[in-house]
């Protein structure tokens, strides 16, 4: 009896430690992981989101807070913002009122970013996206390209 206790205890600790690693690993910091290469990049606009989503085409109404002239250095400054990604729960979604990164890529496809949602636009097909940041430092580095 005691030696089954002991048994049904070690694995419950080890389970527990493989639980642990699993959701720590998980959290590391990561760079945005952009949908396709960066090079790739046709426009990048900062845009004011207006509209709930468009859910046949994935799109929503915004206004133009800025367009991006130097991409290179968009680029490299907003690889700087360290992400996370999340494996629990639903995504969260974008909407009106919130100020998002909108990047056009040479094939059509596009991705909406949020400090705490994505939106992406593949192949004509809509996604969300699982990763989030600092919410001060996201606007912070938006705030920077809109001046």
């Amino acid at each position: 009896m005691i030696l089954k206790r002991a048994a049904t205890s070690g694995i419950f600790a080890c389970l527990l430690i493989l639980a642990a690693s699993f959701f720590c690993a998980c959290s590391k910091p990561i760079t945005y992981p952009f949908l396709h290469d960066t090079d790739q990049i046709i426009e990048i606009r900062i845009v004011a989101i207006k509209s709930d989503r468009d859910y046949t085409t994935g799109d929503f109404e915004y206004d133009i807070l800025a367009e991006i002239e130097d991409r290179d250095s968009f680029i490299e400054r907003f690889k700087q913002i360290k992400f996370h990604r999340f494996l629990i729960g639903d995504p969260t979604e974008l909407y009106d009122g919130k100020d998002a990164i909108l990047i056009y890529y040479e094939n059509g496809d596009h991705e909406y970013v949020g400090h705490y949602a994505q939106s992406i636009v593949k192949n004509s097909i809509f996604y969300f996206g699982k990763v989030n940041c600092n919410k001060a430092q996201f606007e912070e580095f938006i705030q920077e390209w809109i001046e």
